[in-house]
């Protein structure tokens, strides 16, 4: 990580030819990729004639195991976690008990992470909460990467969803 921030991108994806109708037609399949807004323009040299946006949503791609005994490694894996400081990480809990948070700032939005899982026989609960990556260099930064309970209602970044899982430990 060079330590100098971050920003938009912007590249090529297709150049199009007008219609005889003044229509064009343009089928983008979106990458897996990092969460969160992004554009698409329609230029014409430097010229910018339209522009569109769309939200790449964070998606559950596996818990791994979902039971086990006492010490079990349990992996979570997500996609599509955001770029920007208000979408970048998720704080994680277990048992309502802070565990950590992950972050999908270097991985393109790819989120692994593991832990073990511990207690008493039974259902245990994971949850991840948006949270924000940096907060003002005034305050201590491990506030804004704890689990933001009241995400719904104020969280400042896209609306992102909390995710919940269970985990069974076994005998």
């Amino acid at each position: 990580m060079s330590g100098n921030g971050f920003a938009p991108q912007e590249k090529p994806i297709a150049k199009l030819k007008v219609g005889k109708d003044g229509k064009i037609e343009f089928r983008l399949t979106i990458p897996e990729d990092l969460g969160g807004e992004h554009g698409i323009e329609l230029r014409e040299g430097d010229k910018t004639l339209g522009r569109a946006y769309y939200a790449i949503e964070t998606s559950i791609v596996s818990m791994k195991p979902t039971s086990g005994p006492a010490g079990t490694e349990v992996t979570i894996h997500l996609n599509g976690v955001g770029w920007t400081e208000y979408d970048n990480i998720y704080a994680a809990t277990y048992d309502n008990a802070y565990i950590g948070y992950a972050c999908g700032f270097n991985t393109q939005g790819d989120v692994s992470f593991t832990f073990r899982a511990s207690g008493e026989r039974g259902v245990h609960l994971i949850d991840l909460y948006p949270g924000i990556y940096e907060g003002p260099p005034t305050e201590t930064q491990l506030l804004y990467r704890m689990p933001q309970l009241t995400y719904a209602d104020d969280h400042p970044g896209n609306k992102i969803p909390a995710l919940h899982f269970k985990f069974n430990l076994t005998p």
